[in-house]
């Protein structure tokens, strides 16, 4: 998918769902849902980059879906205040 169709306003970026294996971490079992994703757009000023791997909270952000469907293509929008962590 294209994803230069998103540009986040300023202090949101844009994610996409990532495996949690493939940073090395495994989720805890805590009553808070975290969940992985890479970055592929910001908004200006951004204190983030494209590519990186971030733990963010899965119920702050906003899911779209290509065609109204879900595809491993879905983009999540969030306020970069809801992200926790970069994974190094």
């Amino acid at each position: 998918m294209d994803y230069s169709i998103i540009k986040p306003q300023k202090g949101f970026i844009a994610l996409k769902e990532a495996k949690e294996e493939k940073s090395g971490l495994k989720k805890a079992g805590t009553s808070e849902s975290n969940a992985y994703a890479k970055v592929i757009a910001l908004g200006e000023g951004s204190k983030f980059e494209i590519g990186q791997l971030v733990v963010y909270n899965e119920y702050e952000g906003q899911e779209l879906f290509k065609y109204g469907k879900v595809t491993e293509d879905n983009i999540i929008l969030i306020n970069e205040d809801n992200i926790l962590a970069i994974i190094l």
